[in-house]
């Protein structure tokens, strides 16, 4: 089976292929990504960035992802690198290379530093991006659910907090398409999106109300629909896939470890 491809996949979206990183056990996913997450945003490195990069570069090729696919979940911050990298130049300490009215000033350690930092966010946005197109949200939720381990009232709120994940992941990509569809539907009405920050930020309310009644409406289906299949959080739940680990798992296990050693070597 071939991996589907679309330019115009939004952040997060899965996508249903065969590839090495679909293979792997969710847990293995979940447990990887918070430790990789929670190290990448440790490391205070150039070095300790390239570990970093090595563990995404191994996850794009076993997820067969493109360049395209990979430039558009970077592209997709943009907007944050740019404040981060502003923040840092008119805050950070250091040898002032730009003095600008009213006492500010750039400095070079504060613009390098955001770059530092809009690095990170961008290798650590590639990395949830391609986990997220690789793992099926129900993924999501029964790793949640099988890892919880929990008795009483904690596996009660294990299972509340992974069925709540599992459907903002769902969801969350469709938000993104129809808050886009919506934006295009007004622009053909005639609404004026360019123009100063004020215009613009005016111009978001004709996107935002058809919106919000439109995430109200999706959200009053899923419920009836979940509530008329007889779901139930307490009732005992069987799985059509029972997780298993593989040799796969095993060897992203110790790329987790050893990339981990790493980071912390370098930080």
């Amino acid at each position: 089976m071939k991996v589907s491809r679309t330019s115009r996949t939004p952040f997060g979206r899965f996508i249903p292929g065969e590839t090495v990183l679909h293979m792997l056990d969710p847990r293995v996913k979940l447990v990887g990504a918070v430790i990789i997450v929670s190290a990448g945003l440790l490391v205070g490195r150039w070095s300790g960035l390239a570990a970093l990069l090595t563990v995404v570069v191994v996850a794009a090729l076993a997820a067969r992802a493109s360049g395209r696919e990979v430039a558009r979940d970077v592209w997709f911050l943009r907007y944050l690198y740019a404040i981060t990298i502003v923040l840092h130049c008119l805050l950070g300490a250091g040898e002032p290379i730009l003095r600008l009215p009213f006492g500010i000033e750039i400095t070079y350690q504060g613009f390098m530093l955001g770059c530092f930092f809009s690095a990170k966010i961008a290798l650590l946005a590639v990395l949830i991006g391609l986990l997220m197109r690789t793992t099926h949200p129900a993924g999501w939720t029964a790793a949640v659910e099988a890892m919880s381990g929990l008795g009483g009232r904690l596996a009660a709120s294990a299972r509340r907090l992974s069925l709540t994940a599992g459907l903002a992941v769902r969801f969350l990509p469709m938000f993104f398409t129809e808050a886009e569809r919506i934006r295009w539907a007004q622009i053909g009405r005639g609404l004026e999106v360019t123009g100063g920050p004020i215009k613009r930020a005016r111009s978001l309310m004709p996107l935002m109300l058809p919106l919000v009644a439109s995430s109200l409406d999706r959200v009053d289906q899923v419920t009836v629909a979940m509530q008329s299949r007889g779901f139930r959080l307490d009732a005992p739940r069987t799985r059509y896939r029972p997780l298993k680990l593989h040799w796969q798992d095993a060897v992203a296990v110790g790329v987790v470890v050893l990339t981990t050693a790493l980071v912390i070597i370098r930080l």
